[in-house]
């Protein structure tokens, strides 16, 4: 009997050794793993950015999050969002609640970087942004912050024009009165 108690006691405490170290060893390596429903609301948050290439910023005055699209910042409404979460979900055939939906946009608005203004020097087309500062063509960047862009592409005529109107219009070179000058010349 003595031996059996034994041999039972020591059957006990090792197995629990063993798949306690076990498990710690799955968390770690299964942490990447774990399916929407086990994920906490700044996790599904990290998913739902993912599902935007992590193209999203947030502009702080009214709370919209917006998404870059190649060429401008693009507002995205919640309801989108929640329903890319939803999709998220029906990907995976996972069960899910509006709650922990509503849960992981909150928590993705509070993980986004704040949207900056946009330069007032800049112009953007369908195929880049001239700079007026510059009088310089480039591609589209992201920390633009634009939010319109003319659906023109810019070409060499526009150059000669954009630069004329800033050298003469804007009162000796200021940048100050270029969104006036930019509305008053610039023919399509």
């Amino acid at each position: 009997m003595e031996i059996a108690q034994q041999a039972f006691a020591q059957g006990l405490y090792q197995p629990a050794l063993t798949k306690k170290k076990e498990a710690i060893q799955s968390n770690d390596a299964e942490s990447s793993k774990l399916t929407l429903c086990q994920m906490g609301a700044s996790q599904r948050g990290e998913v739902l950015l993912t599902r935007y290439n992590g193209d999203l910023a947030l502009d702080g005055a009214s709370e919209t999050v917006h998404h870059y699209d190649g060429i401008v910042w693009r507002p995205v409404s919640d309801r989108d969002l929640r329903r890319e979460m939803v999709a998220a979900f029906m990907d995976g055939k996972l069960p899910y609640s509006p709650h922990g939906i509503s849960s992981a946009v909150d928590a993705l608005k509070l993980q986004l970087p704040m949207m900056q203004p946009p330069e007032r020097h800049l112009i953007g087309f369908s195929n880049g942004v001239f700079d007026l500062k510059a009088c310089q063509f480039r591609p589209h960047r992201k920390n633009d912050w634009l939010l319109l862009a003319n659906d023109v592409e810019f070409n060499t005529l526009f150059r000669g024009k954009l630069c004329k109107i800033t050298h003469h219009n804007s009162g000796a070179g200021s940048i100050k009165q270029l969104p006036t000058v930019k509305a008053k010349h610039i023919e399509y």
